[in-house]
């Protein structure tokens, strides 16, 4: 595991750097098991102007840490909805919004994750909203991989069909 104080270090000496900067923060997240302690570290690359250290900044917050802060999450949904922000920052925030709010049934978040879903329905961003919003709702991904669906898979009538109940459950949750 890489001690706190050696990966601000490795921060500052890969900060023009993206892919060791990405991969030195990942790693730290994956090793560390991180339990919210760390969280003002990581907010401030919410904000930075490359995607790849804006995604590792989501896993670490939402998907690792399971933050539930409103600026991690409404920064998180902004990169989700915005249409023209990279596809794999879209897929791991929404991916990392199911992750933090397992079970939460967090109404506002289910809203902006059906209407990315029903607007991107057959992409891989609509499968991560749908594998966010199921998530949410407290199935497990353990319950969607034995019923076929994973959010690597792209919607289909058959994945549709499998989770109509959910699917109803959660359209009376947003139009409520």
């Amino acid at each position: 595991m890489i001690p706190f104080e050696k990966l601000k270090q490795e921060v500052k000496l890969f900060k023009d750097d993206e892919t060791s900067l990405y991969s030195c923060l990942v790693s730290f997240a994956k090793e560390s098991n991180l339990d919210g302690s760390f969280d003002n570290f990581y907010e401030q690359f919410l904000f930075d102007q490359r995607p790849d250290i804006r995604k590792a900044a989501v896993f670490s917050l939402l998907f690792c840490s399971r933050s539930q802060k409103n600026i991690h999450i409404n920064k998180t949904v902004e990169f989700l909805i915005d249409k023209n922000e990279d596809s794999d920052l879209r897929i791991m925030s929404a991916s990392s919004l199911g992750q933090a709010l397992f079970g939460s049934n967090d109404k506002k978040t289910m809203k902006m994750l059906y209407k990315v879903f029903i607007d991107e329905k057959y992409s891989f961003i609509g499968s991560a909203c749908l594998a966010a919003l199921l998530k949410i709702i407290g199935v497990s991904t353990r319950d969607m991989f034995f019923r076929g669906f994973d959010s690597s898979t792209e919607m289909n009538d058959d994945i549709e069909a499998a989770f109509s109940s959910e699917l109803k459950l959660i359209k009376k949750v947003v139009n409520s």
